[in-house]
């Protein structure tokens, strides 16, 4: 590491005092509110004399090392359960500020809250960011959200049109018909220039740093054009259409943040019955899915969070401090990418070895991590180490990082591979995989009897079926006896831990190895590089040099065992303290005997550790067989361990009367 006992000891970023600081911002108290409401003034434009800062608290916040677990608790509050789907719309969202932002498609039945998750998630992040399109045309996308400019690229207004003079404004007589004469020759200049300028002028589109938001399948016309920039394959392409006999130039520029919100089921007709839409498909393929929660849990807790709201509706009506706070700390995290090169780096040169390599859709699935583990990176800026490499600021993401965010994406990896939503894979993997041939018939009866109060049709089945055939889960035949009906046998025989799972399972061999890679990129890249991190007095945060030392520690240190009680549910329920006290317990008792046995604490029947692994909640052992019993009713965590603690109670009960 350099010498920097010759320079100043710190690189400061004070600034300028900026509008969206001030305490007084888009309030009554603001001397320039009608100028802010009317979009003249802008948060980023400099601070008048009647500036008052409010930034002390949004520092405490955005510099605390468990920042993303707060936003997550506050959104607890507005949002109950869905934890794997309110992570990736706060990931997405945010990644509309890094070089390579996330795109992502939320999948499920309608009513199962997809809108309701990402206009609440999206409410933190700035307005002037968010964009929320319902099925927008490409016309009315351009008209809506486009700038016109001409072939230079300044703006034209359409006031600037050269207004054609009248007679009636010039004086009587010989010196008015002159003045008139000349007035008209001018104008056709003007107007012939106006129309050149026109003729070569285009409608610009920006939506680079923006968060897109469909909140119904959007037109094929409408996706066939943004698809070059939403599949980043291009950063700019232009984009024809016809108005009144004239053809106009569109051009849209920037890769965006993009959120699909899809209800399963749209049209498409197969040999006369109506199927879901292929256009969509194709693209969703390319996104970061995920399905929010539909379980008795998640309905349960829904309809208690309206009821409290019926309730007490004057707690819900202004915006809590809290929120506030985390919208200010979001907007100073943008400030900091967009103004300031800022980058983030992956630090460990064997990460790829932790993801699946299987399919061909791995590679995909790896490019999503990747920009998962940077956006989450990016979250902690005001706590990681940040290199500088050519005038270039990146923020290197540590341990912690990467096993938070392995811990997001094992709930959503399958969903991922395939493209496909939460319940269609349950119904493979609970049903369809049991079996060796099924019909439609019998595939409607199974799963009608294990959801009595959630029946599907026989065409809903075929559906089904039919897109699992398309990612290779269903092989469909003809019925040898009947040609008329379709034989349909499962491809995917049994339901393997994914490589990512495996691994997260055993978090100090993670750990260990992620240290060595560590080790490895520090000997490549950190003799000759300078380390910086933020540093904060005096309600400014300035970027101090730090030794090297400081950095590996800030890297490899465990944050998971010192996580505050308020956040402990959270931290929980991503899976990393579950994964921690699994794995003291499995330390505790490595020396075990492999053919020790153990009770299901639901079943009484035996568990042979040394055959299965039986799984562990709270203090409860739960058989594979019970397990997926529990899940097919709906069952979360905490059901199981309250209706076990239950039968417990009566079975102690039980042998006291016996006993007595």
């Amino acid at each position: 590491m350099k010498d920097h006992s010759n320079k100043d000891k710190t690189l400061s970023n004070k600034k300028r005092n900026q509008c969206g600081q001030c305490k007084n911002w888009m309030t009554d108290n603001c001397s320039y509110l009608d100028d802010a409401k009317k979009g003249i003034l802008k948060r980023t434009d400099d601070a008048c004399p009647d500036f008052l800062s409010k930034m002390s608290k949004t520092w405490e916040i955005v510099k605390h090392p468990y920042f993303f677990a707060y936003v997550l608790n506050d959104l607890e509050q507005k949002v109950k359960r869905d934890i794997p789907t309110k992570c990736t719309t706060l990931i997405t969202c945010l990644s509309a500020y890094l070089s390579d932002p996330l795109n992502s498609a939320l999948r499920g039945i309608p009513g199962v809250g997809k809108s309701f998750n990402v206009v609440t998630v999206a409410d933190y992040f700035p307005p002037e960011d968010v964009m929320f399109l319902l099925g927008s045309s490409p016309k009315a996308l351009m008209l809506e959200k486009g700038v016109l400019l001409d072939k230079d690229g300044n703006p034209i207004s359409l006031s600037e049109k050269p207004e054609k003079p009248r007679k009636g404004q010039f004086p009587k007589g010989d010196e008015g018909s002159l003045q008139f004469e000349e007035a008209q020759k001018e104008y056709k200049r003007r107007f012939n220039e106006w129309n050149e300028r026109i003729a070569e002028s285009y409608t610009f589109i920006s939506l680079q740093h923006k968060i897109i938001v469909f909140l119904e399948t959007p037109p094929e016309e409408t996706l066939r054009m943004l698809y070059p920039i939403l599949s980043h394959d291009v950063k700019r392409v232009e984009y024809k259409t016809v108005k009144e006999m004239t053809t106009f130039r569109v051009v849209i520029e920037g890769f965006p943040a993009v959120l699909f919100l899809q209800a399963s089921g749209t049209s498409r007709t197969v040999h006369g019955r109506v199927y879901q839409e292929s256009y969509m498909e194709e693209f969703v393929t390319r996104c970061l899915t995920v399905s929010p929660e539909s379980s008795q849990s998640k309905i349960s807790d829904a309809n208690e969070l309206t009821n409290v709201k019926a309730s007490t509706p004057w707690e819900y009506e202004t915006e809590k401090e809290s929120t506030r706070i985390i919208k200010e700390a979001i907007v100073l995290i943008r400030d900091k990418f967009l103004s300031e090169n800022f980058d983030v780096a992956v630090p460990f040169k064997n990460l790829h070895k932790l993801y699946p390599r299987e399919t061909v859709g791995d590679m995909r699935g790896f490019q999503h991590f990747i920009r998962v583990l940077k956006t989450f990176t990016a979250f902690h800026l005001f706590q990681r180490p940040i290199l500088k490499r050519d005038g270039n600021f990146y923020v290197l993401c540590s341990i912690d990082d990467v096993i938070t965010v392995a811990s997001i994406y094992t709930f959503i990896f399958e969903q991922v591979r395939t493209g496909m939503e939460e319940t269609l894979l349950t119904f493979y993997n609970d049903i369809v995989r049991k079996g060796t041939e099924w019909q439609v018939k019998a595939l409607m009866e199974q799963y009608n009897t294990a959801h009595p109060k959630n029946k599907k049709s026989s065409d809903t089945i075929r559906l089904w079926m039919m897109r699992l055939s398309e990612i290779g889960y269903v092989n469909i035949g003809r019925d040898e006896k009947d040609k008329r009906k379709n034989i349909y046998e499962p491809l995917v025989s049994e339901a393997e831990k994914p490589e990512i799972v495996r691994k997260l399972e055993n978090q100090p061999i993670l750990r260990s190895k992620l240290e060595e890679s560590f080790e490895e990129w520090l000997i490549e890249n950190g003799r000759e590089t300078e380390f910086y991190q933020y540093q904060f007095s005096s309600g400014n945060e300035e970027l101090s040099p730090i030794e090297l030392e400081t950095v590996r520690h800030n890297i490899v240190k465990n944050s998971f065992k010192n996580v505050p009680m308020i956040l402990q549910s959270i931290y929980e329920q991503l899976g990393v303290i579950k994964s921690e006290k699994l794995i003291e317990k499995d330390r505790k008792e490595e020396n075990r005997p492999i053919s020790e046995k153990r009770k299901c604490d639901w079943c009484d029947q035996t568990i042979d550790l040394g055959e299965e692994e039986p799984e562990i909640m709270g203090k409860c052992c739960i058989c594979s067989v019970c397990l997926r019993d529990f899940w097919n009713r709906g069952y979360g965590e905490d059901d199981v361990i309250r209706v076990v603690k239950q039968r417990k109670a009566i079975r102690e009960k039980r042998d006291e009367y016996r006993e007595g």
